[in-house]
């Protein structure tokens, strides 16, 4: 069986490591992680946001539909290798896995929208590489199959195509940068980041990961809250620049 296949193989890497890890799919642990991209490329993080919707539903209608049953409420718990909560229901799509693979086609497509040259082919790879890792991390603590990962994958890469092409073609995120967009951003950012950092302290195996990715939204919330009218202009044009065909 495939899911016991990565289930036990992934066993050469901690348990801590998959732990931690399969914490970055999750929306509220990944968003502030990437909001410090609306410092250089505001347009790459509302590109991920405006995936959001989609991806939601996606997973949402997917899990009424499905009412799939997950490993620990099939396989004997002696057989595979269980790490944090033996969930049992909702397994099919993996909703981590359509996060994160929403938010890395969304970056991936507005910094990278013709990766012609080889360092561009690089980066691509890297990203994909790693929303890969974390959607395997949850067959690796044995709260997904494959297939729920793989579908999870499949939709999530689209779910971000979309937010991409709705960030490119409105300019709707142009407000993160100026007046009072700017300021209620940087102020929804500074204590979205202060939450993940309470909670990191009562977390556990994740603890780390929780207190970077808080770290990652207080900073750019507070980068946003300070800055400057003429470096917000700036910045707009930096992320309108992504647009062109050109580059």
């Amino acid at each position: 069986m495939a899911f016991l296949a990565v289930n036990r193989g992934s066993t050469i890497l901690p348990a801590w490591f998959w732990y931690g890890l399969t914490g970055l799919g999750d929306a509220a642990v990944l968003m502030p992680a990437l909001a410090l991209l609306t410092l250089r490329k505001p347009q790459a993080w509302a590109a991920v946001v405006a995936s959001v919707p989609t991806a939601a539903l996606m997973s949402v209608l997917g899990k009424h539909w499905s009412a799939g049953a997950r490993p620990a409420a099939v396989l004997d718990a002696s057989s595979f290798t269980l790490i944090g909560e033996a969930l049992r229901y909702n397994s099919f799509p993996s909703g981590h896995s359509i996060t994160v693979f929403a938010a890395a086609a969304a970056v991936l497509a507005t910094l990278l929208p013709s990766p012609r040259t080889s360092r561009a082919r690089l980066l691509l790879a890297a990203g994909v590489t790693v929303a890969l890792m974390i959607a395997l991390s949850r067959v690796a603590v044995g709260a997904h199959w494959l297939a729920d990962v793989l579908a999870g994958g499949a939709g999530g890469w689209l779910a971000g195509l979309s937010g991409a092409a709705l960030a490119r073609r409105t300019g709707w995120w142009r407000w993160l940068l100026v007046g009072k967009g700017r300021q209620a951003a940087g102020a929804f950012l500074c204590v979205w980041g202060l939450l993940l950092l309470l909670q990191a302290h009562r977390a556990n195996g994740n603890a780390a990961i929780l207190a970077l990715s808080g770290l990652c939204g207080l900073v750019a919330g507070f980068a946003l809250l300070i800055r400057r009218p003429n470096q917000a202009a700036a910045g707009t044009c930096r992320g309108t620049s992504l647009q062109r065909p050109s580059d």
